[in-house]
């Protein structure tokens, strides 16, 4: 296992079971946790501050660089010095990284926004869902086959209560 996909890995498991992963805040989406990771840091619940996240770093700087609304990407033709330093931090490249995002909020449908509407379960539930096509993205990347892939996924595996 590559250090780069090993921390992905543990920030996102940390970020599911922490409940610091959220859709449509860049802050606290896959990217905004693995970059935070990268960086010696970790997003935290902060309920000041929009989208109830906050990190003790700018690790949303990235989103200059790229994003994702509405299903649609966003790739800004502008550089961004901080934006870069973060993503190179991660070990993955630009296009990596916005491969990785746009499978999370692309395979999610429960924005940050509307958690309050819905249950721990369904938040749960719509999380799992981003993060197995996060995975796949990941193993992808680093050319894991198809039974690496499974399991890899099963480090997300929880039980509802």
């Amino acid at each position: 296992m590559t250090k780069r996909f090993e921390g992905a890995l543990t920030a996102l498991v940390d970020s599911f079971f922490n409940d610091t992963l959220k859709k449509g805040t860049c802050v606290g989406c896959a990217v905004g946790n693995i970059v935070a990771h990268a960086q010696g840091s970790k997003v935290y619940k902060d309920e000041n501050r929009i989208g109830g996240l906050s990190c003790d770093i700018n690790n949303y700087a990235w989103s200059k660089l790229f994003m994702t609304s509405g299903g649609e990407q966003m790739v800004s033709q502008f550089r961004h010095e901080y934006g870069e330093e973060l993503i190179a931090s991660t070990g993955y490249s630009i296009q990596e990284l916005a491969r990785v995002e746009y499978a999370f909020e692309t395979n999610t449908r429960i924005d940050f926004g509307s958690y309050h509407k819905h249950t721990k379960a369904e938040q749960m539930e719509d999380q799992y869902r981003g993060l197995m096509a996060v995975v796949e993205i990941l193993c992808n990347i680093e050319g894991y086959n198809a039974d690496e892939t499974k399991e890899y996924k099963k480090l997300f595996e929880y039980v509802e209560k």
